[in-house]
């Protein structure tokens, strides 16, 4: 009987094994090596790809977007758990339209919402570069592992892309790292943030516009001086402290006035808007706090000279990022003591930075107009059958 008892209890254990077994397995799986991305484009979904009707001279360059360009996407799944989401990013060649028709026109970008790819015409790109867009830049700043179409314009474009690289980054990354820092601070709200401490976030954040927008003004205002913004007591109910404003000058332009006006209404807009939002379950703190390291971290990086750096494996603090996505690192460590150490090296990086002020407008231009010009040869077909025509 004992021995009964025995053989039913050993053959319990064996179960229990297995399936635990079973589960570490499941948990362990990685997304890593399953998802062959040549043949993902290549596939009935990515048909529009080859639209001649959307692109008539094709795609200049197509690869990796989010967490799989940035080496952060999810590699261990529990049951049931998705993996992560698969973005394209991509260059389009020019159309005939756009190289040809009025000044104006311009085809901008193709959104395929299926897929979640996006393909910037190369016109639109190039004047998104010029501001050190991060969603821009990041595109050029893939390793080849990642991009899975190519052409000698695309290879000429990363190969100087060193060009659109200025100051500019400072203003552009640290606004964006600011969005996801608001969007922690707005999720946890008064349980551990107050209003206060939101109030100085976007006081930075309206700065760091100001200045932006003052570099490209004909007249510039001395801020602080001429132009000084400033927190203070609130008399609105709710509201303890608030930004105010105080302004000392003459003679100044209108429309470069309205400008700079603009800028900081559209910021404080833009916070208001992340403030009233309403996280979905799906979208957690941890993932803006990555992001938000991810754009601090890359900001230093092109500010100290080493250039455009997508991938933050080759980066070399993937694993960091991870933790934070994992929670293996506090969030409340992230949006403080963290926040403010990278903060510190970022502007120590802008103020010892080399990159110019702004971009040498000379050979962006003639840069671009080589790529345009090779492009063209890509319509050579049809141009020179209009030509005959004539």
């Amino acid at each position: 009987m004992i021995f009964r008892y025995f053989i039913v209890f050993l053959y319990i254990i064996i179960i229990y094994v297995q399936m635990e077994g079973e589960k570490l397995q499941m948990e362990n799986r990685t997304t890593k090596e399953t998802i062959d991305f040549k043949a993902l484009i290549e596939s009935s979904s990515y048909g529009f790809l080859r639209n001649k009707k959307i692109f008539p001279a094709g795609i200049m360059m197509l690869g990796l977007g989010g967490s799989y360009a940035y080496d952060t996407f999810k590699t261990k799944l529990k049951e049931g758990e998705k993996p992560s989401d698969i973005d394209m990013r991509g260059i389009a060649f020019n159309t005939l339209e756009n190289l040809l028709y009025l000044k104006n026109y311009e085809q901008e970008q193709y959104l395929d919402e299926h897929t979640d790819s996006v393909v910037y015409y190369f016109n639109k790109y190039s004047k998104l570069l010029y501001g050190c867009n991060p969603n821009i830049l990041e595109i050029i700043g893939l390793p080849p592992h990642k991009i899975y179409i190519d052409s000698p314009e695309a290879k000429l474009l990363r190969e100087n892309s060193s060009m659109f690289l200025t100051k500019m980054a400072y203003y552009s990354f640290g606004r964006f790292a600011e969005d996801q820092l608001q969007r922690v601070l707005n999720a946890l709200n008064k349980e551990s943030i107050d209003s206060n401490q939101k109030e100085k976030h976007l006081l930075k954040s309206v700065l760091r516009q100001l200045h932006a927008c003052m570099e490209d003004c004909a007249v510039k205002l001395k801020i602080t001086e001429e132009i000084k913004l400033y927190i203070d007591e609130s008399f609105r109910d709710g509201c303890e402290t608030e930004i105010y404003i105080d302004c000392d000058f003459k003679h100044y332009p209108l429309r470069e006035f309205m400008k700079n006006i603009n800028v900081m209404g559209e910021t404080v807009k833009t916070y208001e808007k992340i403030n009233k939002r309403k996280e979905k379950p799906e979208e957690k703190l941890e993932k803006h706090c990555m992001h938000l390291v991810r754009l601090l971290k890359m900001c230093i990086e092109i500010l100290s000279g080493k250039g455009i750096i997508t991938s933050r494996e080759i980066a070399g603090d993937v694993g960091m990022l991870l933790d934070i996505r994992s929670r293996k690192i506090p969030l409340i460590y992230v949006i403080t003591d963290l926040y403010q150490q990278l903060m510190k090296e970022v502007e120590y990086a802008y103020k010892n930075t080399e990159l110019p002020e702004k971009v040498d407008w000379v050979k962006t231009k003639e840069l671009i107009m080589e790529i345009n010009r090779m492009s063209l040869v890509r319509y050579s077909d049809v141009l020179g059958r209009t030509l005959l025509a004539k």
